[in-house]
């Protein structure tokens, strides 16, 4: 089940970010932005998209997921992993990458809106009884 943890502007919630990327990167094989300009296929826009970050695989606009919109995904390289760990989750406000998801096997179970401040996980039972342990405030999101 989706469960929503609402982001609050403190140090012990971007510890808790941080808890959250350690548990869910290396269960993701890809992840998913939302781009903050219009959607656009022209190749020389996908090439500038692709500078930023390796592993660039397509960019168009996605409507089934969590937060739908004019999303690039990229498969899941250390380059990657380095970009998260070396920004806090109120840095991506406003980015041109933003609204992240976290994917594995066509999955989201990770994703944010930014724009919110929401982050909605993935969670077994017994994984939310380990987050709540931990300090985590999670609300029922959806079933699926």
């Amino acid at each position: 089940m989706y469960y929503l943890l609402n982001y609050r502007p403190d140090l012990v919630w971007e510890k808790q970010w941080a808890e959250l990327l350690k548990f869910y990167l290396p269960l993701a094989d890809a992840v998913e932005f939302n781009l903050l300009f219009p959607p656009v296929t022209s190749d020389s826009q996908d090439s500038e998209i692709n500078g930023h970050l390796p592993g660039f695989l397509w960019h168009h606009f996605v409507d089934n997921r969590i937060y739908p919109g004019n999303k690039v995904h990229y498969s899941l390289s250390q380059k990657v992993v380095s970009f998260f760990e070396e920004k806090s989750f109120a840095s991506y406000l406003n980015c041109l990458f933003e609204d992240i998801a976290l994917i594995a096997n066509e999955r989201e179970i990770l994703a944010t809106i930014t724009h919110e401040n929401y982050i909605i996980c993935w969670l077994t039972d017994g994984q939310l009884d380990f987050f709540k342990q931990r300090g985590f405030d999670f609300a029922f999101w959806a079933e699926e």
